[in-house]
């Protein structure tokens, strides 16, 4: 994806003109790539997409803990819970 790069020094003389011009587009300072500019739309559309993602991998993991401590009951849970913390100097 190719992104036009604007320098931050344009946009702040011609805020409007970005603001109506359609497309995403980065916005440069000192050279350096700062944001980037999407349409609303497109900006929910990312969100979305991400989100749906996280809460698909947390789910996939959740099911695989799931199956792996299935035959742990609650106290042996909390015993090895304790030796991890332990192990991790967080006890």
């Amino acid at each position: 994806m190719d992104l036009q790069i604007v320098s931050s020094t344009d946009v702040q003389r011609n805020f409007g003109k970005y603001l109506n011009m359609p497309g995403s587009f980065v916005v440069a300072s000192d050279s350096q790539p700062k944001k980037v500019m999407v349409d609303y739309d497109e900006y929910l559309r990312v969100v979305k997409v991400a989100e749906d993602g996280v809460d698909k991998e947390f789910l996939r993991l959740l099911k695989r803990m799931w199956s792996r401590n299935r035959d742990i009951d609650e106290e042996k849970a909390d015993e090895l819970i304790k030796e991890a913390l332990h192990a991790a100097g967080r006890d």
